[in-house]
């Protein structure tokens, strides 16, 4: 086996048996990412940081700590209770007003119900600990003035 082709599978095995995901950092840097120690993580179908257009850059990113506005998509990949998962209609768009900790993850998902005749699309936002543990569920901002109270760090990049 060529060594190229060693080393890409060696490192994506390390990548994946670690659990070391990296995701988008949406911050200043001088090349190299700060410590996973020094950042927040967020996971979801989200469409707006801190008021960038997020929706093209996959479903992980790495922000600093504060606070982060953050708008989900308006199309969900849900997973349904009847198959793996599938793409969901159009729907409302939640804003949260995300105080978001060094080490600590952030997951906003979907996920269908059956009801009778219907299915029902339930939005969760979770925030866990290093070790993955629920501290919280985060609830939508309510008013302008908890977006207006959520200023992201200084140094966020735009």
């Amino acid at each position: 086996m060529p060594r190229f082709w060693a080393a890409l599978i060696f490192g994506f095995s390390l990548g994946c048996a670690s659990g070391q995901t990296r995701g988008v950092p949406l911050y200043a840097s001088s090349g190299e990412p700060l410590a996973r120690e020094e950042i927040g993580f967020l996971t979801g179908d989200v469409q707006l940081i801190d008021g960038r257009n997020v929706s093209e850059l996959g479903r992980r990113f790495e922000l600093l700590p504060g606070c982060h506005v953050v708008t989900t998509s308006p199309l969900w990949r849900a997973r349904v209770e009847s198959s793996a998962s599938g793409i969901v209609p159009p729907n409302g768009q939640l804003t949260y007003a995300m105080n978001m900790k060094a080490g600590h993850r952030y997951v906003i998902e979907g996920r269908m119900l059956q009801q009778r005749r219907s299915q029902i699309l339930i939005i969760t936002a979770l925030e866990k600990d290093p070790e993955g543990n629920v501290l919280q569920e985060l609830v939508p901002a309510t008013s302008e003035s908890d977006l207006e109270r959520c200023q992201p760090p200084g140094d966020q990049a735009r």
